[in-house]
């Protein structure tokens, strides 16, 4: 009595009622192999240890560093030990109509934070070679929106968007530029 009064329980949990049907010689499909299999169908959650070798195929997959995306069988970004390598052109979101409150650069804060800047060389011992460029640690009080934390194999560490800096510059310059012609074109009518 037990048996049949579990499998009577059985036939009414949701993923079961309505595609089997318990014959008292085993289960009958009510409805055809396609909605058996269609996921759309399926209900619930399975834990990964009951599906053999899952785990496994999935931490293999987890552990491999060399990522690589490819586009018309060119390889346009790739992973490595050292970092990331990308093939091509590299694009952020800039469009007007995601940004508010549009302003002009004012170039003399940004030489301020320029002139803060300590641009050093070193051994990029991530990459393996001679560099030029800062440490995040002494830019994060400059330029604060610039510097993030993130983690990987080596704990946490800092990365660093150079997009502001790159702003400052051209203000900088544009800045400059537009005095270097004032003085130029003073200098050409006192003649």
């Amino acid at each position: 009595m037990t048996a049949s009064r579990d499998l009577a329980r059985l036939a009414q949990v949701p993923s079961i009622a309505g595609r089997f049907a318990w014959t008292g010689a085993g289960w009958e499909a009510l409805t055809n192999d396609a909605d058996l299999l269609n996921r759309a169908n399926h209900s619930g959650s399975q834990a990964i240890s009951t599906v053999t070798g899952l785990q496994s195929a999935l931490d293999a997959k987890a552990a491999l560093n060399n990522t690589v995306l490819q586009y018309g069988g060119a390889t346009k970004f790739q992973t490595t030990s050292a970092g990331v390598s990308i093939t091509g052109t590299f694009s952020a979101t800039s469009d007007r109509k995601f940004k508010s409150n549009i302003r002009p650069h004012d170039a003399a804060s940004a030489w301020a934070r320029l002139g803060q800047l300590r641009t050093c060389a070193f051994f990029y011992d991530l990459i393996g070679t001679d560099y030029t460029g800062w440490i995040a640690q002494e830019v994060q009080p400059i330029y604060p929106h610039s510097v993030s934390e993130v983690g990987g194999e080596e704990g946490t560490h800092l990365t660093l968007s150079r997009d502001e800096i790159i702003a400052d510059l051209v203000a900088v310059v544009q800045d400059q530029q537009r005095r270097i012609a004032q003085l130029e074109s003073g200098h050409d009518s006192t003649q």
